[in-house]
């Protein structure tokens, strides 16, 4: 979810920054240099699935990828979205950059929720368990 500027308060802006830069510190530390460009690629079908928008009702749907994302990456995961977050909302308006902490915050939680179930999963349900991974992160 893309939280616009001006909704969130100062003080959960700055918590949403501090956790943000601790999410980021920690996928950047778990990200080995060999892993960087399936990060990268993850990063841009990240981007880009968010710039495809389904009307439904009233309002429109969009692929966030986060299942498939935290399954692939596990921490490198939130290096992707804040890049992915970060040019949505620097060229597109989506979301904001006073607000990209507390967006790559809720969107890397759930990327992570998911790889934990996915990898909670026995080995002999990896295809069942990516689809409840999926479905945990969304």
């Amino acid at each position: 979810m893309h939280i616009s500027e001006g909704v969130l308060s100062p003080p959960v802006l700055a918590a949403g920054w501090v956790l943000a830069a601790g999410g980021l510190a920690v996928g950047l530390k778990k990200t080995p240099v060999e892993k960087l460009p399936e990060t990268a690629l993850v990063s841009a079908a990240l981007f880009l699935a968010g710039l495809v928008h389904v009307p439904l009702g009233p309002s429109s749907i969009h692929l966030t990828l986060l299942g498939i994302a935290g399954i692939m990456l596990g921490w490198s995961a939130v290096p992707a979205l804040f890049i992915a977050l970060f040019l949505q909302g620097l060229l597109f308006q989506f979301g904001g950059l006073l607000s990209l902490g507390v967006n790559t915050v809720s969107m890397g939680l759930a990327a992570l929720s998911g790889c934990l179930v996915f990898r909670l999963i026995p080995a002999r349900l990896k295809l069942p368990g990516a689809f409840l991974g999926g479905f945990v992160a969304l």
